[in-house]
């Protein structure tokens, strides 16, 4: 990465950096803005191999998807990548789409999901990931290539559990603290936990 590079993300009123850990539901709203906010080309991965649905949320219809792209990604082509990602609408911002089966997944390696970080890194100035909610060896590379996390909670027990039990796999991998943003994403005043309760107990 270029220390001469912004190395700034939108995310709300916070600014974070390149690569990014976001649950769906804000990507579309902060992909759009960094867009727009930056001038800079943005790159919205989605690596939910399961469930990925960033292509429904964008409402396009992908020619290419990522398990194309890292089977056919050389490296010689240096127009490559960005003809395979979509471009959405007239913005900045360029979508690579998960599989369409569930099966094309399984092929996909975490040395190549690396070497598509690699490339994303030399083309967009920020790349934004969407992944599952498991902790397999893809997700655990694309975690280790991010320079943040965004990290998305509500404010109920269950929900705070599991984001404990994250910050707990994040420590064990060695991640230093600094790199993972917790989100309460939605809150409601009668709600069991306070906004206070999450901050106390950091």
């Amino acid at each position: 990465m270029d220390d001469k590079k912004p190395n700034t993300t939108m995310y709300g009123e916070e600014v974070c950096s390149e690569f990014v850990w976001l649950p769906l539901d804000k990507q579309k709203e902060n992909a759009d803005k960094l867009a727009n906010i930056t001038k800079e080309k943005v790159a919205l991965v989605d690596m939910n191999f399961q469930l990925g649905d960033v292509a429904t949320f964008m409402d396009i219809k992908p020619s290419f998807d990522i398990s194309y792209v890292v089977k056919n990604l050389d490296g010689t082509d240096e127009s490559f990548l960005e003809s395979t990602l979509e471009h959405y609408k007239d913005t900045n911002l360029y979508i690579l789409a998960d599989p369409p089966y569930m099966e094309q997944a399984k092929d996909i390696t975490p040395e190549q999901i690396t070497k598509l970080f690699d490339a994303l890194r030399e083309k967009f100035s920020y790349v934004i990931v969407d992944t599952s909610n498991t902790f397999d060896g893809k997700t655990i590379t694309v975690l280790d290539n991010t320079d943040f996390i965004m990290l998305v909670t509500i404010v109920n027990l269950p929900a705070i559990r599991n984001c404990q039990r994250c910050l707990d796999i994040f420590e064990r991998l060695g991640y230093d603290k600094d790199k993972t943003k917790i989100v309460i994403n939605r809150y409601m005043e009668n709600d069991e936990v306070t906004v206070e309760d999450v901050e106390n107990a950091k």
